[in-house]
């Protein structure tokens, strides 16, 4: 019996965006403070934001700016819906 791994889930803009807001609200519905994001030690985010792992050549690779997008997106997210009042 062999290990069955699927293909990665690719997210268009609009749904991951949806999904930021929808996470975004869950935060302030719970009346949390705030969120961290573990950047380091080979999670998720780590590979994005390092050059030797990253070797995309779309907008999440290459430059630094485009490496740390991954996470000033919801950032920029989470700051347009508080200065809107949705959170």
């Amino acid at each position: 019996m062999g290990l069955s791994i699927e293909k990665p889930l690719t997210l268009r803009a609009a749904q991951n965006r949806s999904r930021q807001k929808h996470g975004l609200e869950s935060i302030a519905r719970d009346r949390s403070h705030g969120v961290e994001l573990h950047c380091a030690n080979g999670y998720l985010v780590s590979p994005f934001i390092c050059a030797h792992t990253n070797r995309r050549d779309n907008k999440h690779g290459g430059s630094l700016q485009n490496r740390l997008r991954l996470l000033n997106d919801p950032r920029a997210c989470a700051q347009m819906m508080y200065r809107a009042g949705a959170i």
